[in-house]
């Protein structure tokens, strides 16, 4: 929507979509992208720089957090490798599902296809991989597989 309108507003055709104080809103909410470094003007308009979009994404994540769960812990964001502590639950948000871990001093996330069917309270290790998250269970107490 921002690279519309600020492409529009170039060519000389501003169409007014909101009441100018949302106007002023929008263009002050963009010039702090631009100023935090979340956005870059391109060729093609302003646009989300992969930063920009984690942070989207981690503030998204720790929202649900708080509302789905009602967890008051500090959020670290979305993990990307492997995270270790007790399963907590799964948020729904914008960019989909998410299994949340405590990692006793603060919450950490990371994405799932689906909620993952664990007792909240386990002591789990989830680890991303080609097909998914697998979520080892207790760490230290393993299975052995004969075959």
């Amino acid at each position: 929507e921002l690279g519309h309108r600020i492409r529009s507003r170039d060519a000389g055709r501003e169409v007014a979509h909101f009441d100018s104080e949302t106007e002023a809103a929008i263009d002050q909410r963009m010039a702090r992208h631009l100023e935090r470094g979340d956005m870059a003007i391109g060729v093609a308009g302003p646009a989300f720089t992969p930063r920009g979009w984690a942070r989207l994404r981690d503030r998204d994540v720790a929202l649900c957090v708080r509302e789905q769960l009602g967890a008051d812990k500090p959020f670290t964001g979305v993990a990307h490798a492997q995270i270790e502590g007790a399963y907590v639950g799964a948020v729904q948000t914008q960019s989909g599902m998410y299994a949340v871990v405590d990692r006793g001093a603060s919450l950490s996330a990371m994405r799932v296809a689906e909620a993952p069917g664990l007792q909240i309270g386990a002591q789990v290790a989830l680890t991303p991989g080609a097909n998914g998250v697998a979520a080892g269970i207790d760490a230290g107490v393993g299975l052995e597989w004969k075959g």
